[in-house]
Order: structure tokens, then C-alpha cells, then sequence
């Protein structure tokens, strides 16, 4: 569902060392609000204020 969504945007993940969350702090907490979050805005938020 996120790779997909990655995908649809134009986005290529990359990952330089796997399950180190040192290298990339934003990128892992944005994939753990993803899996423990079910109810992260899909559709993103309507403006900055929003988010």
C-alpha cells in the first residue's frame, strides 16, 4: 500500500542499510505511523494547518 503509493507519485524508495534507523529518522517514523496509525490521512491533508 505505501510502495504503491510511493510508486503512483513518481517516487523510487531506496535504502542504503536496512532496519538501521539511524541512517534515515524521518523515513522510519514515517513507516511506523504508517503500520501502527490505520487512520494516517491517506488523501494527505487539505492544507498546512491541517497537518
Amino acid at each position: 500500500m505505501f510502495l504503491e503509493k510511493l510508486y503512483d507519485l513518481g517516487i523510487t524508495p531506496s535504502y542504503s542499510r536496512p532496519r538501521v534507523s539511524n541512517d534515515n529518522a524521518f523515513s522510519e517514523l514515517l513507516f511506523r505511523t504508517c503500520q501502527y496509525r490505520p487512520d494516517y490521512p491517506v488523501d494527505g491533508y487539505e492544507d498546512l494547518s491541517a497537518a
